[in-house]
């Protein structure tokens, strides 16, 4: 360690920003003065992850307190803010975020003489470039009129239905971002900004040519003539897909959409269109259940290389075999495992990773859905984490090329990580455990 610190700031700077885990960063930064120096709060404070249920409310209010606190010394180092807009309330922290670049946000249960002053504070923030706000109304949408620039603009919008029109503040928005916009999630609305205007010149700007990833939950203002995702989103491969909206999938026009999709949200039978379609989807989430109905030769593509899948209680134990079979460049996989009792989890699970060898998987990822009573949790949480580890010592065997192996249950999980000279699974802190998750599976999700 003495050796590291004769290096300059820039190279320890450095060091320090491939570091991306809490735990990681303290742990370096309790090893000299120097590294401490660096590390707070340039580099701990850079990603602050406060939404309820993830990080305990005490943590939360310390680190709102330690920022209002220390004002500009602490606020410029934060880029990415994820936090319930109730403690935004209690703590004035948002003006000495001068450099934020991110911003996550839930406005439910806030107090409506509180939402104006914050959501203010967030339109003035000139480096803001990625946006997600739940439980967003009309009036909180007027507050962000003229943002421009923004990268991802995510909105879960309350009711009444939103119209988006040009006019409107949220239209004002995308229109602003037209050229810099790269992935869009709204809904619910409704899409008027298509409707034809009696000037032709005017519907030029109705493209955003960088969108790659669309989440759009969208109810066309005119049925007859739903919007062309071809010509609006010419440059989007990742789509998110209900029932709703088969019907503009349908139209001939947006085929050259359905053709060029590498990711998809959607139904089994969305799934199969778009595969008729010609695209070559690398990246799948099913919504549906796999069960008797859904025959996987059918329905998947040969090119999927990251699936997530939901396998019911009576679900065929071969079918993951045709799963395997149909997809034989898969390297993520994610199951969500359906069944009563614990015996019968662990008979499936066992079945299931059975059927996988051959497949050149790094990452699986198994999460039990059942409900766990607070009188059976104790128990039930030991022997899933002893489940975990007959399980890493079951897959080092018929997965050689496996290097993450994540189990979660209800409020629990062990996640497992494996070098690529190793032969056994290390448990690894949860933190990063879904970091490792999240990099091998946006992998495939990328256009």
């Amino acid at each position: 360690m003495a050796m590291l610190t004769y290096l300059n700031f820039d190279v320890l700077f450095a060091i320090a920003s491939h570091i991306k885990t809490r735990r990681s960063l303290l742990s370096l930064a309790l090893t000299c003065r120097t590294f401490r120096d660096i590390v707070i709060p340039t580099f701990l404070f850079e990603c602050l992850d406060l939404v309820d249920g993830a990080v305990e409310p005490e943590l939360i209010q310390r680190v709102c307190h330690r920022i209002a606190a220390d004002g500009p010394a602490a606020g410029v180092a934060v880029r990415h803010l994820a936090i319930s807009g109730s403690y935004l309330e209690q703590h004035d922290v948002l003006p000495h975020m001068q450099n934020i670049q991110s911003v996550f946000m839930r406005l439910y249960g806030m107090d409506p003489l509180s939402r104006p002053r914050i959501l203010t504070e967030v339109s003035t923030k000139i480096n803001l470039r990625h946006l997600e706000l739940h439980h967003c109304c009309a009036s909180s949408l007027e507050l962000l009129r003229g943002l421009r620039g923004l990268h991802t603009l995510a909105l879960g919008l309350s009711p009444p239905l939103y119209d988006v029109t040009r006019e409107s503040a949220l239209g004002n928005i995308l229109l602003n971002s037209r050229d810099t916009l790269t992935s869009l999630t709204l809904g619910p609305c409704i899409w008027s900004l298509d409707v034809p205007s009696a000037d032709p010149a005017d519907d030029a700007d109705l493209i955003w040519p960088r969108v790659q990833h669309l989440n759009i939950y969208a109810t066309p203002v005119d049925e007859e003539c739903p919007f062309n995702l071809t010509r609006c989103f010419p440059s989007a491969r990742s789509f998110n897909l209900v029932r709703t909206q088969r019907t503009w999938l349908a139209r001939e026009y947006n085929r050259p959409f359905v053709s060029r999709l590498t990711s998809l949200q959607g139904a089994w039978e969305d799934v199969k269109y778009v595969k008729d379609a010609g695209a070559n989807l690398r990246n799948a989430t099913i919504t549906e259940r796999l069960n008797k109905d859904y025959n996987p030769n059918e329905y998947l593509s040969s090119s999927l290389e990251c699936l997530n899948l939901t396998l019911e209680r009576n679900s065929p134990q071969e079918y993951l075999g045709q799963v395997a079979f149909t997809c034989p460049k898969m390297k993520y996989l994610s199951l969500s495992v359906q069944v009563y009792g614990m015996s019968n989890f662990l008979e499936r699970l066992d079945a299931a990773v059975r059927f996988l060898p051959g497949l050149p998987l790094e990452c699986l990822c198994i999460e039990w859905v059942e409900y766990i009573s607070d009188n059976d949790y104790p128990l039930i949480n030991e022997e899933l984490k002893g489940c975990t580890k007959k399980l890493a010592e079951l897959v080092s065997q018929l997965l050689p090329s496996l290097r993450v192996l994540s189990m979660e249950w209800q409020d629990g999980g062990v996640h497992q990580q494996r070098a690529d000279d190793a032969s056994q699974f290390q448990q690894i802190s949860a933190e990063d455990g879904r970091d490792l998750v999240d990099y091998y599976k946006q992998q495939w999700m990328s256009v």
